[in-house]
Formats: C-alpha cells, structure tokens, sequence
C-alpha cells in the first residue's frame, strides 16, 4: 500500500499547488489522508484508505474544476474572460467550438514522434466513438478515397469491440463490409478493402491479435489506396502506430488514424471526464496534410457537437492526463496484475475455455497485454454464469476483500462482471484487475484459481 499511497499524495500535491482557490481544501484533504495512513492496521484498511483518498481526491478536484466553468454561460460575452481552476484562458464564444488547443499540444508530447517523412496532428473529440465518427465523415466527401456514386467504401474490422460494429452499420450510405471480427483475421490473406480498421488487441469473449506486419505484407502486393484505422483503446501506449509507419508507407496510404478512449487508461484511475483521442498521420507525398485532415475533424466536431465541454476540458487540465511517463507506468500495473491472474489460471484451470489474455498467445509476438481477463466456460460445465456472479459475491464478503460488481476496466481498484452481449453470442465473465497491488489482488487471483481448479463448485 506504501507505493500507491505515495502515488495519491503526488497526485494531491500536483493539484494543489496548480490552483487558483480552495488549495486550504486539497491541503486540509492530504493531512486527514496522511493521519489516516498512519493509523492503519490490516492491509485492507489500507486498500479501504486508499480507495477513500482517490475518490475523495477526484470528487474535490471535480467540484473546484466545474466551480470554476459555472461562472460562464455556454455563450459567454465577448469581454468575459473564461478561466479554469488553474487560471487557464480557454476562449470560446460557443461552447460547442470551444477548441482544447492547450490539451491537444500535450498529445505531441505523450506520443511518440512519427518518423521522418510523416506528419501528425492530434484532436480530440467527447469520447471514442466520437473519434470514430468523425473519421467516417471524413471519408463522405471523397477528399481521401474517391469512389464512384455508384460504389460503396469496402472496409474490413480487424477487431470485435461491438460499439465499432454498431457505427459503421450506420454509414450503410458510404460503406459496405468485405469481413469482421474472426472472420476477417482467418481470411486476412485473401482480402483486402478500402478502410481498414485494426484493434492491435481485441476481445469477443476470448482475446486476439492482428498480425499487423502480415496484414502490410499482404497488402503490399496490392496497388490499393487505402485508409488505417487503428483502435489502441485496449492498449494504451504499449502499442505505437508511429512505428508501424515506415512499413506502411511503402503502400502510399491515403491517411492512418489512431483512436482511443482517454477514459480508460490515461486519467489515474479517476475517470474525470470522457475523451476521445484521435491522431492523423499522412506521409509526405500524400494527396492531403494531417493538418488539413484535423482542421476538418475540428469543423465537423464543431457542427456535430462532439467536442468537450468546458467543464471536461477544465477536468482534464489535471497534470497526469496526457503525462506519459505517469501512463506507462499506470497501465503497465494494470497490464502486469491482469497478465499474472491469467498465468495462475492457467496453471490449474478445468472450467474455462480459449484465450482468457493476449498475454497466453503464442502466435502474438508483439502486443501481448491487456487491461482485464474473459473467462468462457467450458463446454458441459457444472457452473452456470449466474451460479459464478453468486459465488463471487458471496466469497468477496468472506475473504473480506475489495473486489466491485461492475463494468469496464483501468480503475485503481478490481472489478468483474459477466458480460451478456447484446448479439445473443455466449456470456462470459471478465475480471479486470486495476492498478492496485496487495491483498484484494492477490484475493482476487486466488479466488478466480479456485473456481477454475473446481475447488469452489
């Protein structure tokens, strides 16, 4: 507990000395933590501390970030100055084409540089799947892919994520599906498309990868102009479309984009606000500049309102978003604890079934991590998925450990759930271990080898 307690007393002090009022607020929170820390007795006093100073630190920072956004309309007067909690401008004259110029300049910092020949930009937009529709209106006025008005844009899914999925089924207009999903990975020699969207990581109840050096290979015999699209929203930073850049410039690409949730990995754990990250790469001979491809992005964010607010963007001045040195280190805890659990599992498991972490791929050389574990059950199990949630519920309350009941994954703490996708394909239950080390991970492991060994059925 000593490191991420260290870890939220940084956090704390960065917030304090950047703003403007209330830092009697932050100090007066870092010394009740401080007392407190030195009173614990049991490790999970300790988890049970920790977790009250991050959220207790998230909701102050919040409060003072939208406290400070509250004094302005949406539509403020031209001569009223529009300030955040750390006495940043952020000049807007509607909040709808208010541009995070400030937040977008960290981008070129947090990623790496793209290599000599290329150029980057970097928006952001409300979320990732406003990212990913931003992309696709970009391709409505042929500027990067003409076709005929007759003709649909192919485009292949290398991935699963079904929000993806649910997008592009409605630009039926523009685009028309070659292959999705496993489907498109075990034809991936034997087609090719327009747009080509590419989850470097993917889940669908077991997890996979793109062999993305086979995938340019293969295109690389085709004279094609193409679109790339990678989802890195599972990887975080462990995955640099800047290095695959050199080898897909050989296939003259229209543009390559980069889209990924900042909710998940780059905020601390604290989900202070939904962002979606997009960055543009067009090499040198291209038709169209990344800057040019952004500065539209940027109109259509605009006329569609899919930017920030200026609470979000006031949110999300905390000094560790966007910090890459702090998100390596955040994600690879996460990468790390959930790679562990999968390896224990494997060790002794009888009831589940397939891939449950990149991480146990053997034909994944490059990319093998992952923010959480999918369990599927083995075919005849004695367990049902309902029967699991229960045991879990019930094993969480007697081993006293922190372990919640929810969704998603990236947080400071555990969670799991039993997904039931909407298409009616089989459930199967995640467990996404967070950052934190110690007992309740290490209960947690422990609890999940049990009922894979059957000692729990």
């Amino acid at each position: 507990m000593e490191r991420e307690s260290v870890e939220l007393f940084n956090l704390a002090d960065a917030l304090s000395v950047r703003v403007n009022s209330h830092r009697d607020l932050f100090q007066r929170l870092i010394e009740d933590m401080r007392s407190g820390f030195d009173r614990v007795k049991s490790a999970v006093d300790g988890e049970l501390l920790a977790e009250e100073f991050a959220r207790s630190l998230r909701r102050l920072w919040l409060e003072v970030a939208v406290e400070s956004t509250s004094r302005n309309f949406r539509s403020p007067p031209l001569d009223e100055k529009t300030t955040t909690a750390t006495g940043r401008n952020v000049d807007f004259g509607y909040e709808r084409d208010l541009h995070p110029t400030y937040l977008e300049d960290r981008c070129r910092k947090f990623f790496d540089e793209p290599p000599n020949g290329w150029s980057s930009d970097h928006v952001l937009l409300s979320s990732g799947q406003s990212a990913m529709t931003a992309v696709l209106h970009t391709l409505e006025d042929g500027s990067l892919i003409k076709s005929d008005h007759d003709r649909r844009l192919s485009f292949i899914h290398f991935g699963t994520y079904f929000e993806t999925a649910e997008i592009f089924s409605l630009f039926n207009s523009l685009l028309e599906p070659v292959a999705c999903g496993r489907d498109a990975m075990e034809k991936m020699d034997d087609i090719d498309a327009d747009v080509c969207i590419i989850e470097p990581v993917f889940c669908d109840g077991h997890f996979g990868c793109v062999d993305i050096p086979r995938l340019i290979g293969h295109h690389s015999q085709n004279d094609r102009h193409r679109v790339y699209i990678f989802d890195t929203t599972l990887s975080g930073t462990a995955y640099s479309v800047e290095k695959e850049l050199d080898r897909i410039r050989a296939l003259a690409p229209a543009a390559v984009f980069r889209l990924a949730s900042g909710l998940k990995l780059f905020q601390g754990g604290l989900e202070l606000s939904n962002v979606g990250i997009l960055s543009v790469f067009t090499a040198a001979e291209s038709a169209v500049s990344a800057k040019e491809i952004a500065d539209n992005i940027r109109k259509i964010r605009t006329l569609l309102g899919l930017g920030l607010s200026f609470a979000d963007v006031a949110a999300l001045e905390a000094p560790w978003f966007l910090d890459r040195h702090y998100a390596d280190q955040y994600q690879h805890a996460i990468f790390a604890n959930n790679a562990r659990l999968a390896a224990s599992i494997a060790a002794n498991n009888r009831l589940f079934d397939g891939t449950f972490h990149p991480s146990l791929l053997s034909d994944c050389q490059a990319l093998r991590c992952a923010p959480y574990c999918a369990f599927r059950l083995k075919p005849g199990s004695p367990l049902t998925y309902e029967e699991i949630e229960g045991t879990i519920r019930a094993e969480v309350q007697k081993r006293e450990m922190l372990l919640d009941s929810g969704g998603s994954f990236g947080f400071r703490g555990h969670r799991f759930e039993v997904v039931r996708p909407g298409d009616g394909t089989e459930p199967f239950l995640r467990v996404a271990l967070g950052r934190r080390a110690g007992w309740s991970c290490d209960q947690t492991i422990q609890l999940i080898c049990d009922l894979a060994s059957g000692n729990l059925s």
